[in-house]
This record gives structure tokens, sequence and C-alpha cells, in this order.
């Protein structure tokens, strides 16, 4: 259960977007509190990757919940106004509390209810690293530059000499939010003698990558790919798998009628298993006529530039399943 979700979903159906970050609508809580109902728009939610807040500016109401924490008395209320029975509110707190003590491995992810993760033991900053550098640390730094140099300047990565599970032949990447809590971390191997490639540690089985975005006021739209250096190619959101959680597509829903969900996948098996889902979800799929090669976003990025690969792939949008399905007999087989 995605318990944030389960707050959205229930909020009222019109709302507005501010550049601020929270999302106007009708606040419940007035009619409840001997207030007249509100028709003007006067409460506001606003979503982090691991929190919400609530606040009605007519009544002076607020609520708030944050992973790792049961339901506070003032988020039962908020969850009561928008419309969840006793029974409801108390499943969700029960999932509250499994989320605060439990965690879980799925598909080499480890799932923790912590709001703040620590990174592996050793690990600092790329920059941190550059006045003293090891053999193993230069050969990372290659690795990352061969891939493409303008990665080092879009996101921030650590590196550890710890070699446990390999460490110290991975990239670190951090998963940070606005708030500046990481939720979480991927560890990217650069020898392919390491298995498993990617290894992650994230809050919970709902989380994308970069989903901050998806908040975003200024999006019309949302790009969902598959792996991390395709989502820091592009500023989108990543799977970090070959499917969607139902808990991520839960993450999905709270934006999906404000905002276009856009598939983007890889062109090998696991690309297709995402496309086959996206088009029972009833999302957008695009599979630009990248040249012979060129496998996913971050290459795309890299052979054509961000501008020019982001038109690419708004040009190449399909929204049927006939249309979907004929345009991937040549986008899988081109490579």
């Amino acid at each position: 259960m995605d318990i944030i979700a389960e707050f959205v979903n229930r909020m009222p159906a019109r709302r507005k977007h501010t550049p601020s970050g929270w999302t106007s609508v009708n606040a419940p809580c007035c009619s409840n509190r001997g207030h007249k109902p509100d028709k003007r728009s006067r409460g506001g939610y606003k979503i982090s990757s691991d929190s919400i807040s609530f606040s009605c500016f007519n009544c002076s109401f607020k609520a708030s919940w944050q992973v790792s924490r049961p339901l506070s008395k003032n988020a039962k209320l908020l969850l009561k106004y928008l419309g969840a029975t006793t029974d409801e509110i108390k499943k969700i707190n029960f999932e509250c509390l499994k989320l605060k003590n439990s965690s879980i491995t799925v598909n080499n992810i480890t799932q923790t209810p912590e709001k703040k993760i620590s990174l592996p033991e050793g690990s600092k900053l790329f920059s941190e690293w550059v006045d003293d550098p090891s053999e193993d640390f230069l050969k990372v730094l290659a690795y990352i530059n061969d891939r493409n140099s303008d990665l080092l300047k879009w996101h921030e990565y650590y590196w550890s000499p710890n070699k446990k599970e390999g460490m110290n032949k991975r990239i670190i990447i951090p998963f940070t939010s606005n708030n500046g809590w990481i939720n979480g971390y991927s560890a990217r191997s650069i020898d392919e003698k390491i298995q498993p490639k990617y290894m992650a540690q994230v809050v919970n089985n709902s989380y994308l990558f970069n989903q901050d975005k998806l908040y975003s006021p200024n999006r019309k739209f949302v790009i969902v790919c598959e792996g991390v250096f395709d989502a820091i190619s592009l500023d989108c959101i990543a799977v970090m798998k070959q499917y969607l959680t139902d808990r991520q597509i839960e993450t999905l829903r709270t934006i999906s009628e404000d905002k276009k969900i856009i598939i983007v996948p890889d062109r090998d098996a696991s690309g297709k298993q995402l496309v086959e889902q996206a088009i029972k979800l009833g999302y957008s799929v695009s599979m630009p006529n990248w040249g012979e090669g060129i496998k996913d976003i971050a290459d795309a990025v890299k052979e054509y530039g961000r501008i020019v690969a982001l038109q690419q792939i708004l040009q190449s949008v399909e929204d049927t399943e006939l249309k979907i399905k004929l345009k991937m007999r040549g986008w899988f087989n081109a490579v």
C-alpha cells in the first residue's frame, strides 16, 4: 500500500498546482469543523518522495505524515474528512506500522522504512577523491566519463574503497529528495564479473528514481525509463528494474490526472516487458527512430544531445495499443 497515494487519491478532483509545489483543493476539513464548505480552494497539500503535508488557510487545520511514522491524530482526521471509513483508516495505520518495523529485499533492491539511509561505508563525493585518487577510483571515473562526460555535471556521485560486495568497483548514485534527505542509493558495477550489476537500497518499493520531478507544477508530462543513467541523462523518472511494481504504479496514479505518463523502454527483452505493462496500464509509449546501436535514453542523449533526444521522444509518442505494438516490431529489431 502506498500511504501517500491513499491521501492523494481521496483529495477533491478539482486541483490547481502552484509554483511552490503545493496543490490547491477545496478543503474537506472546513465543513467538519464548524465552518462553511470551502468552495475557493483554500486547502493545499504538498508531496515529497516520503511525506505529505496538508494545510487549510480557512479553518487552520493542518496534518502531515512521513515514512517510518504511524498516522498522527490529524492525519487520521484528514483521512476521515476525505471519506475514509474507520476500518480503512485502521488498515492504513497498520501499513504505516509495518513500514516502521520492516525491511525486505526484492530483486537486489532493499526496501527500508527509514527516511534517511546511510551510503556504503567509506563513501565520499567524487570531488573529495580527485586530489588523491586510487587506481580503482580512476577506473570508476573513466567508466562514467566514457558513458557521457556530461553525466558528471548532471548529478552527484560517490565512491567507496570498501571491497565488500565489490563496492570499490561501483559508482554510488544517491537518491536525494528536494528536502535533502537521502532516500537510498544505487551502486552500479563497472566490472561485468561483479554481480549483480546494480545494487540498490531504497525507502520502499514505491520509490521511483528522481520521483520529486513527478510533482513539478511546470511539467505537463512524465517520461519514465528503466535505468538510473537514462533518468539522469534526461532529468526524468527511472523504474530501476524491468517493470513497475504495484506500489510504483500507485505512486504514478497520484499524478496521472494532471500529467501524461510516457514510457520509453530500453531496446531489449526487459524493454518489451515494460511496454507490455504500459499497454495494460493505458500509458503512452515512445520508441523514436534512433540510429543503430542506440539502445536507451542515455545513448541517445550522448549521440544527439538532451534537447534533440527529448524532441525525438515527444514526436514519437503513441497512445493506442495497435500503434504501440506495430512500432515495437521495428524498435526491438533495430539494435
